[in-house]
């Protein structure tokens, strides 16, 4: 038997080679084209960009409009020498013009919606940021998963072609029933490895397809290979400084402490004088006395001084002041929070170099060591449960490779996201690296 039956197998990749292709950006744009949370999160923010509208509207001019008409009837008596009974029909009309002057409880609103605008921006910001690791993280679980499988398939040809010989010698009379016995348990066990292999690919496949919303092709572009790449800047304390200004989970927070700020100068000024400039034109007729017309005219600014509200703008200052607290100690968790997942992320991709160079020459070993003991099994020098042990390292180590492999493209996009700084930009770049593998059976 030549080495070749033994290591050809690991090339196995199982695609359809009828579907159409799809790599890592087109799934990303499926995903942020249908994703709910996404569109939620866009809805709140126009919805506070409306809110912000409306707050600006406060401190803008206001023009109305009032007009009345009726028929009255009337008996008056003692007005003269005889009583009056009239039907007449009186109307008016008036237009007011309002422009406020001061007004610093509406202006602190006009604030602190313009920071609430903010905040759910970042928040977008952040979903989307999310979404992209998310779609990565799918991704690259059905190439795991896929990966697993191609493994799962080869391991078993091998110990299919080891049982048969084994079966064989024993036929010959050159073997013996335990070897043939211990290679059937471990074709056993690897036909069943393979199973719940191929059902961890369609499990894969489908997440990916409730994030997309659209079916996954049966060929996705892959990894041929990759060079291990550390954090760029390789300092920590760079990467947390960066989260620390560009996350936007934390620009979403800081925007929302200075919105709930803003509330608090609103409450305080809640007892302010509202002074506002006034324009009127009336207009009315139609009287029990003949021939009277009113026509008015009028310019003026008013003040408008509450001074006394039952206790609400001490409440409404003090329950502002609560929520800005809540506020602040929330941006502080949530800073810490980045921190540590900035400084875990860092470690992450510097220990996912380590590992897949490590991987690397694991798998390179086991492919040498399996060589060497089919030699050696063939000419008599080791058994088939040694050769049988050999292939397994063989199929643990290629698995690991595998997994090593992918990892590492994750930890750097999670470094990224991390430090907030996380765009398509990136997935574009990860996606030059993916090629279509070919298949190998057309």
């Amino acid at each position: 038997m030549r080495v070749e039956l033994f290591t050809a197998t690991v090339a196995v990749i199982i695609t359809a080679g009828t579907g159409q292709a799809i790599d890592l950006l087109t799934a990303y744009r499926q995903a942020a084209e249908s994703s709910p949370l996404v569109k939620q999160a866009g809805a709140r923010l126009q919805a506070e960009q409306y809110g912000k509208d409306m707050a600006r509207s406060a401190l803008a001019p206001r023009l109305t409009a009032e007009g009345s008409v009726s028929q009255n009837n009337l008996d008056l008596t003692g007005f003269g020498a005889s009583p009056i009974n009239e039907e007449y029909n009186p109307s008016s009309y008036s237009v007011t013009l309002t422009q406020p002057l001061i007004n610093g409880a509406a202006w602190s609103t006009l604030q602190a919606s313009r920071s609430k605008a903010q905040s759910y921006e970042a928040g977008l910001l952040a979903v989307k940021q999310d979404l992209i690791l998310q779609t990565a993280d799918m991704y690259f679980a059905v190439l795991r998963a896929e990966a697993l499988e191609r493994t799962a398939l080869s391991r078993q040809t091998l110990l299919q072609k080891i049982s048969d010989r084994a079966e064989g010698e024993r036929r010959a009379g050159t073997g013996d029933i335990i070897a043939v016995e211990e290679a059937r348990a471990r074709l056993d066990g690897a036909q069943a490895e393979l199973l719940r292999a191929r059902n961890g690919v369609q499990l894969a496949r489908r997440a990916l397809e409730r994030l997309t919303h659209n079916p996954v092709a049966e060929a996705l572009t892959d990894l041929e290979t990759l060079e291990p790449q550390g954090p760029v800047p390789a300092r920590m304390e760079e990467w947390v400084k960066s989260a620390e200004l560009s996350q936007p989970v934390l620009e979403q927070a800081r925007q929302e402490l200075q919105a709930s700020r803003y509330m608090i100068s609103a409450a305080s000024r809640g007892n302010w004088p509202v002074i506002s400039l006034n324009a009127q034109y009336i207009h009315a007729d139609g009287s029990f006395m003949p021939a009277i017309e009113r026509r008015e005219s009028l310019v003026g600014v008013s003040a408008v001084w509450p001074l006394f509200q039952g206790g609400q703008v001490r409440a409404s200052k003090a329950r502002a002041e609560a929520l800005a607290r809540f506020s602040q100690y929330g941006l502080e968790a949530l800073t810490d929070h980045v921190r540590l997942d900035t400084q875990r992320a860092f470690l992450n991709l510097e220990n996912s170099v380590a590992q897949l160079s490590a991987a690397r020459r694991a798998l390179e070993s086991s492919a040498t060591a399996l060589k060497a003991t089919q030699k050696g099994y063939e000419i008599g020098s080791r058994s088939v449960v040694e050769l049988l042990d050999s292939a397994r390292r063989q199929a643990d180590a290629e698995s690991d490779y595998y997994l090593a492999l992918y990892n590492q493209i994750l930890c750097r996009m999670q470094l990224k996201a991390s430090a907030g700084v996380l765009s398509e930009k990136d997935v574009d770049a990860i996606n030059q690296l993916l090629t279509l593998k070919p298949n190998p059976g057309v």
